[in-house]
């Protein structure tokens, strides 16, 4: 008979191996706004020294294959107490305060990047595993700025969730070259590789920022990183990539743009550059959503439900969840009462189309 072992999150103590894996990958999960908590029962071989060799699950009561990729991948090496072993371990992960919804001022984010300004990562290479657009969402308290700076190789879509930011940019030399936009909610901008930038608000705002590589999104880990670069002071010289003016003069601003309601389906663009679209899509409540076109990354702004991208298991999504998709994605539906709107950034074509919603114990649609 093979022994089970059971570590809880709220057990696990501060040098423990296996409960900072724990803490992690649900600090991960809910970073992807996936409700997680329930338990992952995992069979493990171990080595002469105690190292994990193997890890395959056994049985899975939490649903997140995002959670459930982390721990299998952070499992192995581990060194356990048990050598030349075969066991269970049962992970148990109980249900997380806040972890419904992603923006607002009720949810606490993940990193701190600049005095007052923190993120909260959404959609990145870690934990999609594809090269889509990253995703997160940025939260300014009252005074909160982010200093002037530049993204060396991807431009970035911003997108405001709530309040109102101040957003700079340098399009030519001196103090006088730099232009500044109030950007209210609803109010989305453009803002290439290489312009030197900057964020400052008066009270709380939220933002969600779209980046166009995902090789620059490096920046969540700190403010200053080899894809993002802050200006020094004008008495230093900078050293490395040099900020373009000619980036400058091409940031683009769209005016906040009223919430779409009504009983149709509805889109409206809100900034192109080249092939890449930023827009926002309606569909009425009670209804499902079929998007079509890919590559795209997506912020739901409204709605509760499944989503389904590219034929894959489905996952929880409501307001304030991120997703990324190569193909097709799905969203049903399970409030009836609240319509389903969310921000799309995308490739090339894009198709938007609704179906009523399945009704309860039928297998037929309205």
């Amino acid at each position: 008979m093979i022994a089970l072992v059971t570590l809880s999150l709220l057990l696990a103590g501060p040098d423990d191996q296996v409960g900072r894996l724990l803490y992690e990958c649900q600090e991960l999960a809910r970073a992807t706004n996936l409700g997680v908590s329930g338990a992952y029962v995992y069979r493990i071989r171990t080595g002469s020294h105690g190292e994990v060799s193997t890890v395959s699950l056994v049985s899975d009561t939490v649903h997140s294959r995002v959670m459930d990729r982390c721990l299998r991948h952070g499992l192995l090496g581990v060194v356990m107490q048990r050598k030349s072993a075969t066991f269970n371990v049962k992970l148990e992960v109980p249900r997380a305060v806040r972890q419904h919804a992603v923006w607002l001022n009720n949810v606490p984010m993940i990193r701190t990047i600049a005095k007052d300004v923190s993120v909260r990562p959404l959609v990145y290479r870690e934990n999609t595993g594809m090269d889509v657009y990253p995703l997160a969402v940025a939260k300014l308290n009252a005074g909160g700025e982010l200093p002037p700076h530049f993204h060396v190789s991807s431009g970035m879509f911003l997108y405001v969730l709530d309040g109102s930011v101040k957003l700079s940019w340098q399009h030519r030399r001196g103090s006088k070259g730099v232009k500044s936009r109030v950007l209210k909610k609803g109010a989305s901008a453009w803002i290439p590789a290489g312009a030197v930038h900057s964020l400052r608000s008066d009270s709380d705002v939220v933002v969600a920022i779209f980046f166009e590589k995902s090789n620059d999104f490096n920046w969540l880990r700190g403010i200053s990183s080899p894809g993002t670069r802050i200006l020094p002071p004008p008495s230093v010289p900078m050293t490395g990539p040099a900020p373009s003016l000619e980036a400058g003069r091409l940031v683009k601003i769209h005016a906040p743009v009223v919430a779409l309601g009504g009983r149709r389906v509805k889109r409206r663009k809100l900034i192109s550059r080249g092939t890449l679209t930023l827009e926002l899509v309606y569909a009425p409540k009670g209804r499902d959503v079929k998007i079509a076109g890919g590559p795209f990354t997506a912020f739901v702004l409204s709605g509760g439900g499944s989503i389904t991208a590219d034929s894959d298991e489905s996952e929880v999504m409501r307001g304030g969840s991120g997703i990324a998709a190569l193909r097709l994605l799905k969203f049903r539906s399970v409030t009836r009462n609240i319509p389903f709107s969310a921000v799309v950034l995308h490739r090339g074509r894009l198709s938007l189309s609704v179906v009523p919603a399945r009704r309860a114990g039928s297998g037929r649609r309205k």
